[in-house]
């Protein structure tokens, strides 16, 4: 069993993942006590999307595989901070299944820019490192 765990497979998922859930977590409490809004989504000053839109890309630079760890961090980080947290209406329920859902998708194409950016450097550093030796 510990054979599973010592994999850099499991282990850049499990980073992915946590990064996600904790950033998630972060920008759920941070949006609702800057904006005021219960639900972040509300608010139309873009904080909400452009920090999901970041953690995405930090985190496609930092582990370029695994694409559904992150959002799916990010997803479970902000039900955890909306359901112990904070005080949540009677649509709750729809923000769990479906908003939630589709914001943790900005997260996704956030990083597929970051996984992108990652190619790029990686590609750059190897052709300077050929041009070298």
């Amino acid at each position: 069993m510990s054979n599973e765990i010592d994999r850099p497979w499991n282990r850049n998922a499990a980073v992915s993942f946590a990064f996600g859930a904790l950033a998630g977590f972060v920008i759920w409490f941070a949006s609702v006590r800057l904006t005021g809004h219960r639900e972040p989504w509300d608010d139309d000053s873009g904080f909400y999307f452009w920090y999901l839109l970041g953690a995405g890309v930090l985190s496609g630079i930092v582990v370029p595989r695994y694409f559904w760890a992150c959002p799916l961090g990010i997803y479970v980080g902000q039900a955890v901070a909306m359901l112990t947290l904070l005080q949540f209406g009677s649509l709750a329920p729809l923000g769990l299944l479906v908003a939630l859902p589709i914001m943790s998708a900005v997260s996704l194409v956030g990083w597929c820019v970051g996984a992108v950016i990652h190619w790029l450097t990686a590609k750059v550093h190897s052709r300077f490192s050929q041009a070298s030796e």
